[in-house]
């Protein structure tokens, strides 16, 4: 089974918040929750994840990460917005919320599929593994607000009230997407944002 990466394209619509506004929300006037999913992977011979068979083979091309299934998921239930407050602009911000959980995945992905050095054992694989899915939880950690805390997404932007830092992050957005496909935290540094 080849390693697969689902809903890091999703577009988010004003029907996708489903959650009751609270009645004091204070400075936000909506809400997204992303969350993802790697479920369990598996750490295989190399010459066996590209399908050659070689029955007596030494492991000299190491081990990789084989079915690994990726997911960035909604939590419909769980976003809300002020109907009096949808406009194009707050979608494309609640879309940044969206694109910075994808984004750090896809990453992650990149990351956990395309092994920087030939990884002689199978735990030397999963550190690697462990060290990565650590650092894309604090970094998604870092950035995102939670019902506690504005994260560093909505501070710099102002819920995206400051249309300035708004475009940095925009741009950071689109650099990371087809047809440029940068790495999400190179984009972010060309920006200037530092996470």
């Amino acid at each position: 089974m080849p390693n697969t990466l689902s809903g890091a394209d999703l577009r988010l619509q004003w029907s996708d918040f489903q959650a009751r506004a609270p009645a004091n929300p204070g400075n936000r006037v909506a809400f997204t929750s992303a969350s993802f999913n790697l479920g369990s992977f598996n750490i295989v011979p190399a010459f066996a994840a590209i399908g050659i068979r070689m029955p007596n083979a030494s492991n000299d091309l190491g081990f990789v990460i084989d079915h690994l299934r990726a997911q960035v998921t909604l939590d419909r239930h769980r976003m809300w917005s002020v109907t009096s407050a949808q406009t194009a602009d707050l979608l494309t911000h609640e879309q940044g919320h969206y694109d910075i959980v994808a984004l750090v995945v896809s990453d992650l992905f990149i990351d956990l599929t395309n092994l920087p050095n030939v990884m002689t054992t199978t735990q030397a694989v999963q550190t690697y593994a462990n060290g990565k899915i650590s650092e894309a939880q604090r970094r998604i950690g870092v950035m995102e607000s939670n019902g506690d805390a504005d994260g560093l997404y909505d501070r710099q932007t102002n819920h995206g009230l400051n249309t300035g830092a708004q475009s940095g992050w925009n741009r950071a957005f689109s650099l990371s997407r087809p047809p440029t496909g940068m790495r999400f935290d190179l984009a972010l540094q060309a920006q200037g944002i530092a996470v």
